[in-house]
């Protein structure tokens, strides 16, 4: 309740503790709440220069972010898939063109009002829409249980939609299942990102598909996935980061399906292949068994499959 007494506190901490990355995750947010841009900015680039993102959560979300388009919009949903992105914009200037959204952030209306502020026609919504849009989820909360996070995307998509928002829209694999829901019909697989395409909605499907070409483009491409396999992490300390690392092979398991049924094979193989090795890296044997069975089914004399089987 008192963003100003928290933030003093955050600061007595980092004096005391000038080394330690973790007050800063706390500070940043704080930052925005109070208007402080050039704070916030700060305690971004504490997090990378203190060391406060493991490698393989930083090469993920630096992977969001070369594959997005010029001037995206991308939701994120938590700190694994938003602080990496944001502190590479700031403090190494990596895709400063892409407008980075956490989904929770802007439901807090002073933290969102700073992050949006000097955006001018960059602004996906306007701050007068903004007010209108959380006085009516205050309002009606109670009778539709949709959420402010929710209400955003789709009225962000209906602009888009629209002709209003010329900005492509994107959304991280690990927003909640609330927000893939609202727009489902409307989403499309590239890369490790989502992207809505108002205009394209799929027609008694769950989604618009997967763009295989442009997805293994990025995979084969500027993509940085060594450390998904790194043997010196300590994964068995970081769970959430190894979980992290799932949405590696299910991206590929959809590209080799994508690709066989178009009849591209040698890029269903590369992606099976890519896929079973992060796979088998981290002990998914469940999703290692059902790669090596869909292989079967589509090249049953392939002798390759039995050496992913063998893992």
């Amino acid at each position: 309740d008192d963003a100003a007494a928290c933030y003093q506190l955050g600061l007595k901490a980092e004096h005391l503790a000038p080394t330690w990355a973790d007050i800063h995750f706390t500070m940043h947010p704080l930052a925005l709440a109070l208007g402080k841009s050039d704070e916030a900015e700060r305690h971004l680039a504490a997090i990378l220069d203190k060391g406060g993102i493991p490698a393989p959560v930083l090469d993920t979300c630096y992977n969001m972010l070369v594959g997005a388009a010029p001037d995206a919009i991308i939701f994120t949903n938590g700190d694994n898939d938003t602080y990496g992105t944001m502190a590479l914009q700031s403090a190494r200037g990596v895709r400063p063109d892409v407008l980075v959204l956490n989904l929770s952030l802007i439901t807090q209306p002073e933290i969102r009002e700073t992050l949006l502020a000097n955006l001018e026609d960059g602004d996906p919504l306007g701050a007068k829409q903004r007010a209108d849009l959380y006085q009516d989820f205050i309002s009606n909360y109670a009778r539709d249980r949709e959420t402010y996070s929710v209400k955003f995307v789709e009225a962000v998509t209906a602009r888009s939609a629209a002709g209003e928002l010329e900005r492509p829209i994107y959304l991280a694999l690990t927003v909640h299942h609330s927000v893939i829901d609202a727009v489902d019909d409307q989403r499309r697989l590239e890369g490790m990102l989502w992207r809505l395409l108002p205009g394209e909605r799929a027609n008694g499907k769950d989604d618009v598909g997967t763009d295989v070409a442009r997805t293994w483009e990025l995979f084969d491409g500027p993509y940085r996935l060594e450390s998904a396999t790194d043997m010196s992490f300590p994964w068995t300390t970081h769970r959430s980061v190894a979980t992290l690392m799932e949405n590696y092979p299910a991206v590929m398991f959809r590209v080799a399906a994508a690709a066989a049924e178009a009849g591209d094979l040698e890029t269903a193989r590369a992606a099976l292949r890519l896929g079973l090795e992060i796979a088998s890296f981290h002990g998914r044997e469940g999703t290692v068994a059902g790669m090596t069975e869909y292989w079967q089914e589509l090249e049953p004399d392939n002798p390759e499959i039995q050496t992913w089987r063998g893992n």
